[in-house]
């Protein structure tokens, strides 16, 4: 088709088309329409991530889901802008778009598009609202229609379109037409399947030569099956099947099998994924089935694409459950509504409130007391209500000491008059303390019995005021423990289970038992933001000030069902550092690693980003500080922070930083596309000189391996997920 289109603001059918040269408008995977939920991102903020493939699910549960249209503008000639119509039909999903499918579907909303210069991306300032309608193993499937001023042919597509060479032509070549045919599913499942209806049109032969594809975008590296099954009947009822048996199939791989097809087959194509290993997808990773008409001329075959659907998988199927569970508290949050704060909470800082999720420093709870080899003798006055927001122990520089009684007392404060039990764990530093390493041999905090024999440590609160701190007087004793493998010093991790019913009814259980393992990283983030009966206390305090340099050991284990795409920056942060120091950090993988920081401020950070490691991935950290002639002074801190890095447009980004201003917008930055990127071409992989089927490429745009691109635009946010800090206060050390 010409490169020369007429002015308008044109929709895109997938993130690799052009629509003015390749518009691959039946390729059906559209990044210009763009279901969000009940997110509500800026409008700048969806222009910022043109290249970004953003939709959610659409969810059949959820009314008036936004659907958003965005597009970019060809303006030619003396024209000084533009403005085009678009209008959305939403149909039951078919694999291969025939306009008699969608032609006279209603129209579920229009909006309104206008740009004024050429190349500018612009976005719906209101959001289509739609009423999802689809179920029992179908899903919805977008079709959004442009009108630019120009003349089409009279009649109606459906009275065009005969054949797959007319659709092609009349509905494939139309670049102001844009599809979307997708279903997103649970990253970890064992097992996804995708059910869609197949029909053919066909007016000039008996039967059509196709092949059926199946690409794999961002999936994992290994252990991921697939099959197809195609089943259907011709006008006389004859049945007719064809299909793929369960298959590997590798990341940026297609497979096909072939099928002729009779010329009026209707039946339905099951796509299936196998994860029999419960891997866990990366978000935006896909799969897709892709519907060919083949051709053969002097042998060779050309493929032509038809049609696709695509499962996408995306860790917000999970994230959903987790808001879903604390909603009630963020609404209580918004709404300071007593009613539905929670019963009973942990502080994160000795300011906080019942408000959630958490924003700032959350490794470092006022609630979690350690007080040394001998307890407190005045504990009520100590540490009780007059003292309830000062970190006592912070201003006594308190460690914890191997081979002796280490005596710990917890705090906490209740909204309402209530009863239950908390818990304390000791487990070796590290900066990312997963729920699964609570309550590993050696980490429970045991009492004794009069006979000697050990029983987890427990302590009980039952207040009668409407709003109360608590402070439990009895100490936790984390007695003789060895020398902390690995690291130099414990972290302290506590937990409280309400008495009563929670909101389904059921008897509270201890966080870390209620939620297991965590399968993805995001799922975590939003848990440890909004759960108000768990905190931690990471900190160990500089030994000897008067030292030139101070080094500070840390480490992190990524847990092994996290997805290896995620996005992840190892941060130092200084606090309060004199100026003229400087910071340093190494570590056991090369990747990660900052070089000479020098101090010029009170609170500076730098970070080193990293990717693409192995399920498990563990990596030992050293951080050191050079005085430089300067000296430890009052309220310093170095902290080593994991930050998750997740789009802006996602529910976390949406819930949390958005509504709740919880977590900091990402640094530019360049990247380098490297073996792990989802969509990576490798030069020369594909110069076999054999016609290849068309790829789709998923929901990443295609970059050649090695090549550098830059993040400009703020739509990514990090969330602090671990740390680990070294501290000094000088006054009571």
């Amino acid at each position: 088709m010409t490169s020369q289109i007429s002015n308008g603001v044109y929709l895109r059918s997938t993130i690799n088309a052009t629509p003015a040269t390749d518009p691959q408008v039946l390729a059906a995977f559209s990044s210009d329409i763009i279901p969000l939920g009940h997110t509500q991102p800026d409008a700048a903020t969806l222009v910022a991530a043109y290249d970004h493939f953003i939709a959610h699910e659409i969810d059949p549960s959820e009314s008036k889901t936004r659907i958003y249209l965005r597009g970019k503008a060809v303006i030619n000639g003396t024209a000084k802008e533009v403005e085009t119509q678009v209008s959305l039909r939403a149909i039951p999903n078919e694999l291969i778009l025939w306009p008699q499918a969608w032609e006279n579907a209603a129209q579920i909303g229009q909006a309104t598009l206008s740009a004024s210069k050429d190349g500018e991306v612009v976005v719906t300032n209101t959001p289509i609202a739609y009423n999802p309608s689809q179920g029992l193993g179908r899903h919805d499937t977008l079709i959004a229609e442009c009108t630019t001023g120009v003349a089409k042919a009279a009649g109606t597509l459906a009275q065009q379109v005969h054949n797959w060479r007319d659709l092609v032509k009349l509905v494939g070549e139309d670049p102001t037409l844009a599809t979307y045919n997708v279903v997103f599913a649970d990253p970890c499942s064992t097992n996804v399947s995708l059910t869609t209806r197949l029909r053919l049109f066909e007016n000039q032969a008996t039967s059509v030569h196709m092949a059926f594809g199946i690409e794999a975008i961002g999936t994992p590296a290994s252990d991921i099956d697939v099959s197809l099954v195609g089943f259907g009947a011709t006008t006389g009822s004859k049945p007719f099947t064809f299909g793929l048996s369960r298959t590997n199939i590798l990341p940026s791989k297609l497979l096909t099998t072939p099928a002729i097809l009779p010329k009026d087959f209707d039946g339905t194509v099951t796509l299936n994924v196998f994860n029999d290993k419960k891997q866990t997808f990366g978000d935006y990773s896909s799969v897709s089935v892709i519907a060919y008409a083949v051709t053969a001329v002097s042998g060779k075959e050309t493929y032509t694409t038809l049609g696709a659907e695509h499962i996408v998988f995306h860790s917000d199927t999970r994230v959903k459950k987790v808001l879903n569970k604390f909603a009630r508290i963020r609404q209580a949050a918004v709404a300071t509504n007593p009613a539905t704060a929670p019963a009973f909470y942990f502080r994160d800082q000795v300011t906080d409130g019942d408000q959630f999720p958490r924003n700032g420093t959350y490794y470092f709870s006022p609630d979690i007391q350690p007080w040394g080899t001998l307890p407190d003798a005045n504990v009520q006055s100590d540490l009780g209500p007059a003292n309830y927001r000062v970190d006592v122990s912070d201003k006594r520089n308190v460690s914890l000491v191997a081979n002796l009684s280490n005596y710990i007392y917890l705090r906490g404060t209740t909204t309402v008059p209530a009863s239950g039990s908390v818990r304390l764990f000791a487990i070796p530093s590290s900066v990312l303390l997963h729920p699964s390493q609570y309550s590993t041999q050696g980490c429970i905090i045991y009492d004794h019995t009069s006979g000697g024999d050990p029983k987890v440590a427990i302590r009980n609160y039952n207040t009668t005021s409407p709003e109360a701190p608590v402070l439990f007087t009895e100490p936790f004793n984390f007695s003789d423990p060895p020398p902390p493998p690995g690291g130099d010093h414990y972290c302290l991790i506590a937990e409280c289970r309400p008495d009563g019913l929670d909101a389904n009814g059921y008897s509270y259980e201890w966080p870390h038992q209620e939620t297991g393992d965590f399968a993805t990283a995001a799922e975590y983030a939003a848990w440890i933001r909004s759960n108000p009966c768990v905190c931690q206390r990471n900190m160990c305090y500089i030994s000897n000030p008067n030292a030139p340099s101070q080094v500070f050991y840390t480490s992190f284990t990524i847990p092994a069902s996290f997805s290896a795409s995620d996005v992840w920056i190892f941060q130092v942060q200084a606090l309060n550092c004199p100026s003229g120091s400087y910071i340093e950090m190494d570590s056991s993988d090369a990747d990660i690693k900052i070089g000479k920081l020098t101090i010029t401020g009170s609170d500076q950070t730098a970070g080193a980003e990293f990717t693409g490691k192995a399920p498990g991935f563990t990596c030992q950290v050293v951080i050191r500080w050079y005085a430089n002639g300067t000296q430890v002074q009052n309220g310093q801190q170095i902290s080593g922070n994991l930050a998750l890095q997740t789009m802006m447009t996602s529910m976390m980004g949406d819930e949390f930083f958005r509504r709740r201003n919880t977590g900091k917008p990402s640094a530019p930055s360049v990247r380098t596309v490297t073996h792990d990127y989802p969509n990576v071409k490798i030069p020369d992989e594909d110069n076999t000189g054999e016609k290849q089927p068309p790829k789709i490429g998923g929901a990443h745009p295609r970059r050649v391996l090695g090549e550098k691109y830059r993040l400009n635009e703020v739509i990514y946010i990090d969330y602090i997920i671990g740390a680990d800090a070294m501290g000094y206060n000088i006054g009571s050390a």
